[in-house]
């Protein structure tokens, strides 16, 4: 495999703690090696972009930036769309995160800082060659949109919608009179009133929403009204119903999207993505101010962003659905019970378990489950996340050395915000992603303290927000019934700690991880005791 190293500095910031250079001298014989200053520079994507092309890369590595960075900032993911313009899959793009993990949190240049960055980048080149490439399948997006609220914001992106000849069901789970609803308001009468009377406007009232599934530009819905089923297809989905938090209660399970500290639906980012949620086809309208021009202003910046997605020949859906090894499957049917999301199913005809790629999360849980051992993730599977633990229990430190395994969902954004805030924590700290709490196996907790860990910190979403349903929940039953495992093997089990998570408050992992580290100091037990 023909794998290319990017380096960025960060304008300088990653050399204030590591050796960038000696790093890149270090991997040159091996990799394609550049340093740049910084990736989200016009001229250096353009050098960086005829580097990947001119030497035929399949994997690249991008070092220095969060990937959090290429998500949650406006148009940041334009680079990592011009690498896969170069036929490189997405899945064979890796990112090591030198800023928040490494450079914010360990300030000053030595040594073990360079030694560091340089496990994290050995572990994410054997992702990348363990990680299988996704397929990538075309979707022709629907021109329909359904509105999750009979509100005023749900009205105004109705009419801008209706006026761009789309498609609209409006979903609503009281009954509405309309015309009593267009007298309350001077100002939406005129806008109700149009809504109303389009030919391409349906509104169905006493609605609940019992499925939800498919792809970003091809959604199925399932309604329930009055004990009839109805099904509706939609391109993209936008929540007008923003501050109702029983609608969030009912819908966070079945949408799968992030919600905040206050149990809302949470924007991408609330600066420059407010309308963005945490799912790229699902879109929110944030309110809150009593005056209507807020409300309109947001409503018109959803319809744009779902115009923006839709208006276009295909969407390029990349399938990162979990795996099945056919030989090694059972059809014993544990896949079917644990799976939330009715994407597992066994075929009667093979006897093998099959999986229905749009109802897959890719979240991990029938992997962990499988008795068998025959599925696996494309995007992180099992072998990778061993050998990972083996590469990072490599740094040699006075430290005790603490494994922390962070879900997508929580666990990774909560670290980088501590670092983002000015937290720093030990160099023995070492962070390693994995796809949700659910796909952790006791099994590689073991495999930590076997090799060398002194203890290990699973950083997962807290109750109610994880976008995998129960990904957080199993994980709590089967780390908390493996202590007595820990035990009887002479391992403590207070050197393991599941931390609930936010995105918007680190210092929960932090506080975590440092009295672990306190703890282990002062009971000992650990690696150098």
């Amino acid at each position: 495999m023909h794998i290319g190293l990017f380096f960025s500095t960060v304008n300088g910031l990653i050399t204030q703690s590591v050796d960038v250079h000696k790093l890149a001298r270090d991997y040159s014989d091996q990799f394609v090696v550049s340093v740049f200053e910084d990736f989200f520079n016009a001229q250096e994507i353009q050098d960086m972009l005829i580097k990947m092309e001119v030497n035929s890369l399949d994997a690249v590595l991008l070092i220095g930036e969060s990937p959090l960075a290429y998500r949650n900032r406006r148009s940041a993911d334009f680079m990592l769309e011009g690498i896969e313009g170069l036929g490189i899959n997405p899945n064979k793009v890796g990112f090591v995160n030198l800023k928040e993990q490494l450079a914010l949190v360990h300030p000053g240049k030595n040594s073990v800082h360079t030694e560091k960055a340089k496990l994290l980048i050995d572990a994410e080149i054997a992702r990348l060659v363990e990680a299988h490439d996704l397929e990538i399948i075309p979707i022709a997006p629907r021109k329909t949109v359904a509105i999750i609220g009979a509100t005023p914001a749900g009205f105004l992106a109705s009419q801008q919608l209706l006026q761009k000849n789309y498609m609209v069901h409006m979903i609503e789970n009281d009954k509405v009179d309309l015309n009593q609803l267009a007298k309350s308001s001077r100002d939406l009468h005129p806008v109700i009133t149009y809504v109303h009377r389009h030919s391409n406007f349906h509104l169905h009232t006493a609605a609940t929403v019992n499925e939800f599934y498919g792809y970003v530009g091809d959604y199925s819905l399932q309604l329930d009204i009055a004990g009839d089923s109805v099904s509706l297809a939609a391109g993209a989905v936008i929540i007008a119903d923003f501050n109702n938090l029983d609608l969030v209660r009912r819908m966070q399970s079945l949408l799968h999207i992030d919600i905040d500290e206050d149990g809302y639906f949470a924007s991408r980012n609330q600066d420059t993505l407010a309308v963005h949620s945490s799912e790229p086809g699902i879109f929110l309208i944030p309110t809150g101010q009593e005056r209507i021009g807020f409300t309109a202003a947001m409503a018109d910046s959803a319809v744009l962003a779902v115009i923006e997605l839709l208006d276009c020949r295909e969407i390029k859906h990349r399938v990162a659905i979990s795996d099945i090894n056919t030989e090694l499957c059972s059809a014993c049917g544990t896949c079917v019970k644990t799976c939330l999301f009715h994407a597992c199913k066994i075929d009667s005809v093979a006897k093998v378990s099959i999986i229905d790629a749009k109802r897959c999360k890719g979240c991990g849980s029938c992997v962990t489950a499988c008795p068998t051992g025959a599925r696996d993730l494309l995007t992180y599977p099992k072998q990778y996340l061993f050998k990972a633990v083996s590469i990072l229990s490599q740094l040699e430190t006075e430290e005790h050395k603490i494994l922390v395994l962070l879900c997508e969902g929580c666990g990774y954004q909560a670290l980088d915000e501590a670092a983002l805030q000015g937290v720093q924590y030990p160099v023995g700290v070492l962070p390693l992603k994995v796809r949700c709490g659910g796909i952790i196996d006791t099994q590689l907790i073991l495999e930590a303290f076997h090799q060398g860990f002194d203890g290990v910190i699973i950083c997962k979403c807290q109750d109610g927000h994880c976008s995998n349903i129960t990904g957080n929940i199993d994980l709590d039953r089967r780390a908390n019934l493996f202590r007595e495992v820990l035990r009887s093997r002479k391992i403590d089990p207070e050197r393991m700690r599941i931390v609930d998570a936010s995105q918007q408050d680190g210092n929960r992992c932090i506080e975590a991880i440092l009295e672990l580290g306190q703890g282990l100091s002062e009971r000992g037990g650990g690696r150098n005791e």
